[in-house]
């Protein structure tokens, strides 16, 4: 697994070259980063809440998911908020 993970970093790392010549590092990095952990998370998401509701005997109900919401949206509000 280690070896095959190398070898996509390593393909990734040449192919990226151009980008990061014209773009910047910081600039290719964020939008791979992106474009990586979107499937990630969409994949790993069901599956994490799943197993709160198996091992941990975990429910969900309105009152849970909206403070979700309200805590995302403060964290979005801080981090895109105006300043000043």
């Amino acid at each position: 697994m280690l070896l095959v993970a190398a070898a996509f970093f390593s393909a990734y790392t040449v192919a990226a070259k151009p980008l990061i010549e014209k773009h910047g590092g910081v600039t290719v990095m964020t939008y791979a980063t992106l474009a990586g952990s979107l499937p990630v998370v969409a994949l790993s998401l069901p599956a994490a809440g799943f197993v709160a509701w198996l091992v941990l005997g975990e429910s969900y109900t309105w009152i849970k998911l909206g403070a979700a919401a309200v805590t995302l949206a403060g964290l979005a509000l801080a981090q895109f908020g105006r300043r000043g």
